[in-house]
């Protein structure tokens, strides 16, 4: 099952605006995503729905022949090739550096949080193998808090807050905000994976792997701004 967020909406809004969105049948809205659509009075369309076809695919249906269309659309979706393969082996590969800079950048005020940072590193490189086509072997294990545990360590959980200036100006407050960085960037690799077309963008491990990084983002986030009790529901 995989949970389409609220930032996952405003990511792919923010590529370019849409006036409708189509769940797909193995997936599913959060309460923000929905919210989202809502404020941007976008049209939500239901697994099973009828959609509306434009005018270019009425225009096929009445002269593409059966069998044919099918690959004259396919011909026209992009693919993955080398150049994509590089393209997201790279990006995967400057996340994995971002990861150990940022750490690098808090090793003299705060060597643990420097440490959890960079042991992050290696899982973005198992990422970055399964796109490569190779096996990854990295995995997160889970440290349960109120709201993130065992069960739904896999899922795309979202912001446990509405990061502000507000939390900025906190004390932690510079370490929030790499840590959102960190968590932008690796949701983002995740929509270039699945936008390419590359097979691993389709592939349900993937995701499992980029939630299990971003909630340990979000969990850092929540300790970082004082975090003895969970802000998710806050």
């Amino acid at each position: 099952m995989k949970f389409i967020t609220e930032f996952t909406l405003r990511d792919l809004y923010r590529k370019g605006a849409f006036t409708e969105y189509e769940l797909g049948a193995d997936a599913r809205l959060t309460p923000g995503g929905r919210s989202f659509l809502s404020d941007k009075r976008i049209r939500l369309i239901e697994p099973g729905a009828p959609v509306k076809k434009k005018a270019w695919e009425k225009k096929a249906d009445t002269v593409t022949p059966d069998g044919a269309e099918a690959a004259a659309q396919a011909a026209d979706r992009p693919s993955a090739g080398p150049s994509a393969d590089k393209m997201l082996a790279a990006r995967a590969r400057s996340l994995e550096n971002l990861f150990l800079e940022t750490g690098y950048d808090f090793l003299e005020t705060d060597v643990n949080f420097a440490k959890t940072i960079m042991e992050l590193s290696p899982a973005v490189g198992a990422i970055r193998n399964m796109i490569l086509g190779e096996t990854p072997e990295q995995s997160l294990d889970c440290t349960a808090c109120t709201k993130i545990n065992q069960d739904n360590f896999d899922q795309d959980l979202g912001e446990c807050f509405e990061i502000t200036p507000f939390h900025i100006q906190s004390k932690n407050g510079r370490q929030i905000l790499k840590l959102d960085k960190l968590r932008c960037a690796v949701y983002e690799l995740a929509v270039l994976a699945e936008a390419s077309n590359h097979p691993a963008g389709k592939d349900d491990d993937l995701y499992r792997r980029v939630n299990r990084v971003a909630n340990v983002l979000s969990q850092m986030i929540c300790t970082a701004f004082g975090g003895k009790e969970c802000l998710r529901d806050a």
